[in-house]
């Protein structure tokens, strides 16, 4: 199969290029920096490339997989997350090029609860929410793919991890808890969504295989417990287990009495009780992680 894939040279879009390649599938990359592999078709360029570029990079193609996002700089999300897919979108269409498209969304797209006693599961059909730019370009991009290709499949996966992620967070709590720095706010039961990196490009591949476009939405995640990740590290850097608990009514009051290092942000993924339900990718896409957060924790571990 002929493949166009956007983003070979990143985080996910790299390791997805590898797989396609040991499956002997031909592969068209799109990037500014050249693709270091006698096999790959490599197209110099970007989203803002002129036309013909896009076109060549497009054409006799039977899939084109968007794995390039803007997620640090903002004034480029628009152009690069939502504008860039209207581009190939419109090649697409006008050169009536026979292509399907499949996009790396994001499961941060969903509105969460947060101070749940019970825990909540969203599936795809739970509203969509956004309270930031990086979020809205996602949704803008799967509005303008729902509306304008024939045949697609969207993926919106947690959070991805593996030894070479470049988001900080697990790496961060590790330090926390070398540090003896880390505790618990309320109860252990906390949930952690995240998703190996090989278990996100397997399924991708298999996709592939399957032909699966049936014009669907997807999450893919592989949810964990807190306390079994916390436990896993303790074990792996061969310290005392950790039962520190701060109580939650007491966490409101700490930035102003208590002074602790905690951000809203952490306070929300420390306390989450939200699940992120894959059971349909499980169902259709035979979506089966094997690779646990607690399990894999030590690749980020030295």
């Amino acid at each position: 199969m002929i493949i166009s894939l956007t983003g070979a040279n990143g985080f996910i879009g790299n390791n997805l290029l590898m797989k396609l390649l040991s499956h002997n599938h031909t592969v068209k990359v799109l990037s500014t920096q050249s693709v270091l592999h006698e096999s790959v078709s490599y197209h110099k360029g970007n989203f803002s490339s002129p036309d013909n570029i896009l076109y060549e990079f497009l054409k006799g193609s039977d899939v084109i997989i968007n794995c390039a996002g803007e997620i640090l700089e903002e004034k480029k999300m628009q152009s690069t997350n939502v504008h860039g897919v209207k581009r190939l979108l419109n090649i697409i269409n006008n050169k009536k090029l026979d292509i399907k498209f499949l996009q790396l969304s994001s499961a941060g797209v969903y509105k969460k609860n947060i101070d749940l006693i019970h825990y909540e599961y969203l599936d795809e059909k739970n509203k969509e929410y956004s309270n930031n730019i990086y979020e809205q370009s996602k949704l803008d991009a799967e509005k303008e793919i729902i509306a304008n290709s024939g045949r697609y499949i969207i993926l919106r996966p947690t959070a991805i991890f593996s030894k070479n992620m470049t988001n900080n967070s697990l790496r961060n709590l590790i330090k926390y808890v070398k540090k003896g720095l880390f505790f618990y706010i309320g109860e252990k039961d906390s949930m952690l969504s995240y998703l190996h990196l090989d278990d996100l490009t397997d399924t991708i591949v298999n996709i592939i295989h399957l032909d699966h476009f049936n014009n669907r939405i997807y999450n893919l995640s592989n949810d964990t417990k807190l306390e079994d990740t916390i436990n896993s590290i303790t074990n792996n850097l061969n310290i005392k287990t950790v039962d520190r608990k701060i109580n939650r009514k007491l966490y409101i009051l700490s930035p102003r009495f208590l002074k602790l290092p905690i951000s809203n942000s952490i306070y929300n993924a420390l306390t989450s009780k939200t699940i992120i339900d894959s059971s349909l990718a499980r169902n259709e896409l035979r979506f089966k992680p094997k690779r646990d957060l607690h399990d894999c924790i030590n690749e980020l571990i030295k």
